[in-house]
């Protein structure tokens, strides 16, 4: 009888520490909703910052859209969700290494990709 109650008392903490069920096909329905979402928060400001924050909303959602679907779902998860390289690895079953490499040439991609829309508004010299 302890043994079952110990093994039922496993089971309970894994599922409570294991990470939500994510299937990959379900990001871009995901983003979609985030993406009204933040129009809606958008409206909510003043004038000023509306132009600047939908013009810029804009670019990060065009360069996003440009990403592959590999990259663009390894950015998300990471920089939008925050979930951990391990925890994106199990959810898009892929290797650890492949993640890192993923992400860090998606944001690659997106930092060359949004560098000459810094420059113009002056966020970065150059």
């Amino acid at each position: 009888m302890k043994i079952l109650l110990n093994t039922f008392r496993d089971q309970i903490r894994r599922e409570c520490h294991a990470p939500p069920s994510f299937y990959p096909e379900d990001l871009d329905a995901w983003y979609e909703a985030s993406w009204q979402s933040h129009r809606s928060h958008i409206r909510a400001a003043g004038p000023e910052e509306q132009v600047m924050a939908r013009s810029f909303a804009d670019e990060v959602a065009a360069a996003l859209a440009d990403l592959s679907p590999d990259f663009r779902t390894v950015v998300l998860l990471a920089d939008i969700e925050g979930y951990s390289y391990r925890e994106i690895a199990d959810l898009v079953e892929c290797p650890l290494g492949t993640v890192m490499s993923r992400l860090a040439r998606g944001r690659k991609m997106l930092r060359e990709t949004l560098r000459e829309y810094a420059r113009k508004h002056g966020l970065i010299e150059g």
